[in-house]
């Protein structure tokens, strides 16, 4: 209840050039990018407002531009000694009540390592019971020239384009659509074929459905049936397809766990390109 939502414009430049401003990037990574920071400012924000908006920035040491997005909210705010470390992986913020928001606490440091990825910068501006903005950075492509398409290079991962997929079936098992997407943009450029299913119960249904899946990446915690009781089932009937779990709670004790049921191995939340790629090709065997 009293509750806003509204979204803004600013730009420096002459305001019929706005549309004309071009900015080459992942799609698929800016958007969950801005949607994490989104998603964050509302369950932060209780009543009030979350503006969404951009400006470009003129450089004056040269002529070059970017673009910087900025979400900014009027929730609870961030303590100064929090601001260094809400990137961290699993820090999450409380109110003055000690209020635990939900959430694995992972959402901010996605945003970071999305952002590395496409050569962006990432800052946050907060005053405690205030509010809080956060800011993404973008270069434009130089105006004085005709704006072309990067090198589709610039666009691929390194470590990706090594590896050839092209024949391989891969089933993820993941209840975030913005995970899952994750996993898509990262495994595009091998070639493999991704089959998605949002909970446990459409694992065992898609495995019935697919039965020359070569590797599975489970989420452990999901509704209906969890990854502990979707991996259980199809070791019943299939003792070798790799089952790598995907977990936001990889402490030691869960490492354990994991290993000693029905998991050849385990990669832990926010997944990192070169982590899932490696782990994916131990599996495999094929590096």
């Amino acid at each position: 209840t009293g509750f806003q939502c509204f979204s803004s414009r600013q730009a420096y430049s002459k305001p019929n050039n706005v549309k004309e401003l071009v900015i080459y990037t992942d799609a698929v990574r800016f958007k969950q990018i801005i949607s994490n920071l989104l998603s964050n400012a509302f369950k932060y924000t209780e009543k009030g407002t979350v503006e969404f908006g951009y400006h470009v920035i003129h450089s004056t040491k040269n002529a070059n531009r970017a673009i910087e997005f900025f979400v900014k909210d009027t929730g609870i705010g961030i303590k100064k000694d929090q601001l260094n470390i809400i990137f961290d992986r699993f820090r999450k913020l409380e109110a003055k009540n000690e209020k635990i928001y939900s959430g694995a606490g992972i959402g901010l440091t996605i945003v970071k390592t999305l952002v590395n990825l496409l050569n962006g910068k990432l800052r946050v501006e907060s005053k405690l019971s205030v509010g809080s903005t956060f800011f993404v950075e973008f270069p434009l492509p130089d105006e004085n020239l005709k704006a072309s398409k990067p090198a589709k290079k610039s666009m691929k991962n390194k470590n990706s384009m090594k590896y050839n997929w092209e024949n391989i079936k891969i089933l993820v098992a993941e209840d975030e659509a913005s995970n899952f997407k994750y996993i898509e943009a990262v495994l595009k450029q091998t070639k493999a074929k991704l089959i998605w299913a949002i909970n446990g119960n459409k694992v065992i249904e898609e495995l019935k459905n697919n039965s020359d899946v070569n590797l599975i990446l489970m989420d452990i915690k999901m509704p209906d049936m969890d990854g502990y009781e979707a991996a259980a089932i199809i070791r019943k009937t299939n003792k070798i397809i790799p089952i790598i779990a995907q977990t936001a709670y990889a402490m030691s004790d869960d490492k354990e766990k994991i290993l000693k049921n029905d998991f050849t191995d385990y990669i832990s939340k926010p997944v990192k390109i070169n982590d899932l790629l490696n782990i994916i090709a131990l599996n495999l065997k094929l590096n």
